[in-house]
C-alpha cells in the first residue's frame, strides 16, 4: 500500500512541520505536501494558532483541476471539529477532490482521533494512516504529552559535574558546560514556548534566558518569585515577554513597578504548589516549558510529578562535597521510595555528555 515515493514526500512533510517548532504553542506541529503525477504542487506547515493549518496552506492558490486526484502527505490526521478559529481541514480536502491522503499519526485529541480519517474515507478518499508514525510522534512529543493533561510539557535542564553538582561551594557555575553545550541550550530555548526560572536564580545569576548563541526565536520568560525579591533591573525583565509568578502576600507597590515595565504579574497561593500555575500557563497557550533553575526548584516540580524530562549536560570535572547539589530534598527515605526515571538518549557534545531522562 505504500511505496518509495511515499517515504520521500512524508519526510518532506516532517521537515516542513519542524519549522513550526516553538511557534504553535499548545497546538501540534504539522507539515503537508500535495503531490500530483509525482510532482509537488503545494506544501505548507502550521505556523501559529488561529492561522491556516498545513493542509490549507498546501491547497492555497490551486484550482480544482490541479488538486483533483492528488495525494496529500500530512504528518497528523486532518482536523474535523468546528469549535475553533479555523474551519475543518477534512471538508476542504473533500472540496478539493483529493484522491489519496497519507497520514503520519492519528490525532490523540479526542475531538478528532480517527473521526477525520473516517470522514475522508466516507467521502471516497483513499486514506493510509500510521505511516512513519514514530517519526511523527517524536515531532509532536510536547503536544501528545499535553493534550491529555492540560499541562505544559516540562523539561528541566541542568549543567552538572560528574559528582552531580551545579555550582561550586561559592556559588560560581560559569562555566561547567563547554561552549558547544551552551549553544545546544540556546537551541533548546528556541523550540520551547517558554523558559522558567526561580527568583533565587535571578538574584544569584542574573540570567538573560534568551537566544543569542544560535539563530532562533526568543522564548517567553517566566520567573517564579514568591516574595518579589528580584531586582527590577535584572536582565531577564528587560529583553522580552516576561510573566512573573508571585504570592498573594507579596509587595503590592513593587508589583505596580513591574507592571509599569510591561511585566505580566500573576498571583497564586504559594501553598498550592506549582500545578495551578502550570494549568493556567497551558490555558494561556504555553505548551512547553524549559526549566533553568536550581536544585530546590527542580525538587519541587519533581515532587509534584510535573516533570516530563531531565536534560543533563555532564562535564568531566568534580566539585566535591562543598558543591551545590543538582537536586533538593525529595523526602526519599529508602530505595523503595526512590522516584524512578528512564534513560532516553545519551550523546557526546565535545568533552561534555548530554543525557536525556524521561520521568
Amino acid at each position: 500500500m505504500y511505496n518509495a515515493q511515499d517515504i520521500v514526500f512524508m519526510k518532506k512533510a516532517l521537515s516542513l512541520a519542524g519549522k513550526g517548532a516553538g511557534l504553535t504553542g499548545v497546538n501540534p506541529l504539522v507539515g503537508a505536501v500535495l503531490v500530483k503525477d509525482g510532482r509537488v504542487i503545494g506544501q505548507g506547515y502550521h505556523v501559529k494558532d488561529r492561522l491556516d493549518h498545513a493542509e490549507i496552506v498546501a491547497l492555497k492558490g490551486l484550482s480544482f483541476s490541479q488538486t483533483s486526484g492528488a495525494t496529500l502527505y500530512v504528518t497528523l490526521e486532518p482536523c474535523c471539529h468546528i469549535n475553533k478559529a479555523t474551519p475543518p481541514c477534512t471538508g476542504k480536502l473533500i472540496e478539493a477532490g483529493i484522491g489519496r491522503v497519507v497520514i503520519g499519526l492519528k490525532d490523540p485529541n479526542m475531538r478528532v482521533c480517527g473521526r477525520g480519517i473516517e470522514i475522508l474515507r466516507t467521502a471516497g478518499i483513499l486514506v493510509l494512516d500510521d505511516f512513519m508514525a514514530h517519526e511523527s510522534a517524536l515531532l509532536n512529543e510536547f503536544y501528545i504529552s499535553s493534550i491529555g493533561t492540560s499541562l505544559p510539557f516540562v523539561a528541566i535542564k541542568q549543567a552538572v559535574s560528574l559528582d552531580g553538582k551545579i555550582a561550586a561551594g561559592d556559588g560560581s557555575s560559569r562555566w561547567i558546560s563547554n561552549p558547544d553545550a551552551r549553544k545546544m541550550v540556546h537551541k533548546l530555548r528556541s523550540i520551547y514556548d517558554a523558559v522558567m526560572t526561580s527568583g533565587v536564580t535571578v538574584v544569584k545569576d542574573d540570567p538573560q534566558l534568551n537566544v543569542r548563541l544560535v539563530k532562533g526565536r526568543n522564548p517567553r520568560k517566566i520567573v517564579v518569585d514568591w516574595g518579589l525579591d528580584t531586582d527590577l533591573n535584572a536582565r531577564v525583565y528587560h529583553n522580552g515577554d516576561v510573566i512573573l509568578i508571585t504570592s498573594m502576600e507579596s509587595d503590592k507597590l513593587k508589583e505596580k513597578l513591574f507592571l509599569k515595565m510591561g511585566v505580566h504579574v500573576r498571583r497564586y497561593d504559594r501553598n498550592g504548589g506549582l500545578r495551578p500555575v502550570l494549568v493556567d500557563l497551558y490555558a494561556m497557550g504555553i505548551g512547553s516549558i524549559l526549566i533553568e533553575a536550581g536544585g530546590r526548584f527542580a525538587a519541587h516540580l519533581l515532587s509534584e510529578r510535573l516533570v516530563n524530562r531531565f536534560i543533563y549536560f555532564v562535564a568531566p570535572l568534580f566539585l566535591g562535597s562543598n558543591g551545590i547539589n543538582s537536586m533538593g530534598e525529595l523526602d526519599v527515605g529508602s530505595m523503595s521510595e526512590a522516584l524512578v526515571a528512564k534513560f532516553s538518549s545519551v550523546k557526546m557534545i565535545g568533552d561534555n555528555m548530554m543525557i536525556e531522562v524521561i520521568c
